[in-house]
Parts: C-alpha cells; structure tokens; sequence
C-alpha cells in the first residue's frame, strides 16, 4: 500500500506541477532566498535544496536567515532581498509602505505554532489585563493576540505591550519582566520549557474549561518578491516554484525526515523540530480561505493606524506565477 501511495502521489506532482521544465530555462542559476531558523517559515525551502529539487531545476539556491519577518523586511526594503519568506503581516506592511512586493504563494498554514505563552496563574484572557505581554509589533502575532483579546470582550489597549523581538521576548518572560509573550515557534517552546503555559494558539483554545478547536485568527507564512525581480526572472521564480511544491509534498509525507533535513540548519533536537512540522500544513496553494484571512489581517493593521496606506488584495497577491506552475494549487481569482 505505501509503495502505491508513493507511486500515486509522484503522479499528482508531476500533474500538478505540469509538463516539461527543460524548455523553461532559468534566467539567473544563482538565487539567495531569504527565511527564518524555523519551521514555519524555512521547511519547503530547506527541503527542497537538501533533497535536490532546486538544483533539479537548474538553481543553486542560497538560503539567507533572519532572526524574524521584521528583519526580512528590512532587508527586502533595501533592496538586498529580492525573496523571501515570511508572515503575511510583514508582507502587508511593505506593501502598505510602498514597497513593491508581491506575494506569490503560501508556505504554510501556521496557526498551530503561533501561541499566547503566559506564566502561571495566568489562566484566561481577562487575567492578562493590566498585564505585560511581550511580542513584536507589526507581525502576526499582534493580530493574534487582538482577535484573542476581541474573542473575549478585551481590546489591546487593556493591556501593556512590549515591542521586542522573539529572543528578547522569551529572555524577558524568563526573567519575570513580562507576564505574558504572544510569538512563534521555537520561541513557544522556549518559554514552555521556562515555566509558561500556553492560553492559545491561533486555532486552538488552551483555557481551562474550553480546551479544543477554536479559529481566533488564521496566519500563514507566504513567498514574497520585489516586482522587479518577478518582472525580470519569471522563469526563475517558476523553477523555484516547481522546487518548493516538491518539497511541501515531501514534507507532509515525511515529518521524520523532514526533521532531521532541517536539524542542519535549526540547532535544535531533532523530536522538538518534529513537533513544530507536525504543528503546520505546509500548503503552497492559493485559495479564497488564504485571501479572506490575509483580507482580515489588512483589515486589522488598518483599523490598529499601523498602515500607511491600505493595499487591495489584488495588489498584493500575484497568482500568475503559481497558475503556470502548478494550476491546480490556485483556486483563488482576483
């Protein structure tokens, strides 16, 4: 049975995925694409240059890491990034910013790995108010906490927010300085494993009495790229495309393995990395589920004043490159 789910599955890639990728040649062979040292963010990434999908499509990829999605924007603003993958929050904040970017493709659904960590005692989303809580303004997570805080009759001004990055959070909660951090993995299990309990991640409740499914907000790592880039490289972008997509397959058939590829770069045991891959859907596709939770988070960073202007959807997302690719994967139109 596993020999013919392998064989079967090979054949929805190679329908997927479409024919012939000798007469698409790349434009440029060397491309830097830049991620974070977690599985949200880096998975279909590493994979694909560990397993050799991208130099199967004529690339030799370098992988450039970042602390989190606001340093990538940075780097993205000035020009020193032309891909990268990150939240759909920083994403919108270029974009909004008047930086000419575009997503291309989700990464993955990450709502699992994007928790509320607080210290004991700390049991329910009214016992936060008045609270510190620790994440980094402008991300995924102060939307997350926002709707979090919404669910339950709260509003981020009944509690005291403290801007700093995902170390700096979990060095702070340890210390006792805020009572509360709301951030990705591994910073999750950072803070776990210095005394925290979790109240929720993005689509789960962990309060007492609630414990189960619960959508508060639904967040996605995303594939962005500077236009000109696109406009340039279109057959680059496409072979790294094709790549990834492999990758994403292989990853949510081999959560063992795909561990183990990302232990080279994540310096983390290998069970706890296994844990965050399990907690994502790694899922290039694009789909009107994607565009109505990144509509919401445009929503939400508008009505919070964090945005100087406020991108339309179908300025922000490019399904062009993904539709040549793999067609099936887009089920979204502008």
């Amino acid at each position: 049975m596993r020999s013919t789910a392998t064989r079967v599955g090979g054949a929805l890639i190679a329908l997927v995925l479409g024919a012939g990728t000798a007469s698409a040649q790349p434009e440029t062979r060397n491309l830097k694409i830049g991620t974070a040292r977690d599985p949200q963010l880096a998975t279909e990434i590493a994979v694909a240059k560990y397993k050799g999908f991208f130099e199967q499509e004529g690339l030799n990829v370098e992988i450039s890491y970042f602390v989190s999605g606001a340093e990538m924007m940075s780097a993205v603003a000035a020009k020193q990034l032309a891909l990268g993958s990150f939240g759909e929050s920083p994403a919108i904040n270029l974009r909004a910013g008047g930086h000419p970017v575009k997503i291309v493709a989700r990464m993955a659904d990450i709502s699992g790995t994007q928790q509320i960590v607080a210290q004991k005692g700390i049991a329910k989303a009214q016992d936060l108010k008045g609270k510190k809580v620790g994440l980094q303004v402008g991300s995924t997570s102060e939307a997350l906490l926002g709707e979090f805080l919404k669910a339950y009759g709260m509003k981020l001004a009944d509690v005291e927010l403290v801007n700093m990055s995902p170390p700096d959070q979990v060095a702070a909660f340890a210390r006792g300085d805020v009572q509360a951090i709301c951030v990705w993995q591994p910073f999750v299990l950072r803070a776990k494993q210095r005394g925290g309990q979790a109240l929720a991640a993005a689509n789960r409740s962990f309060i007492p009495g609630e414990t189960g499914p619960k959508k508060y907000y639904g967040a996605h790592a995303v594939l962005v790229g500077r236009e000109e880039f696109l406009k340039d490289n279109p057959k680059t972008l496409e072979a790294a495309l094709r790549a990834m997509v492999k990758a994403a397959e292989f990853a949510r058939a081999n959560p063992d393995e795909t561990a183990k590829l990302l232990g080279q770069d994540i310096q983390m045991p290998v069970e706890d990395i296994k844990t965050m891959v399990l907690e994502n859907r790694y899922d290039m596709s694009l789909t009107p589920e994607l565009a109505a939770d990144i509509t919401r988070s445009i929503e939400f960073l508008a009505s919070l004043g964090k945005l100087k202007t406020k991108p339309k959807l179908e300025e922000l997302v490019d399904a062009s490159f993904l539709s040549r690719v793999a067609p099936g994967l887009v089920t979204w139109r502008p």
